[in-house]
């Protein structure tokens, strides 16, 4: 089993969120800062690509 597919394993068994990119990753940090000061809004995508 290669070392990449053996980590994503051992994350989703212990169910720990990975993420395969660093905008990825990106996305999430600014989630949960966004989440942390009380400013995380939800709207539909159509608002993005409108």
């Amino acid at each position: 089993m290669s070392e990449t597919k053996s980590l994503r394993r051992a994350t989703l068994m212990q169910k720990v969120p990975y993420y395969t990119t660093l905008s990825g990753m990106a996305a999430v940090a600014e989630a949960i800062a966004a989440l942390k000061a009380g400013s995380l809004e939800v709207r539909p995508l159509q608002e993005y690509f409108a």
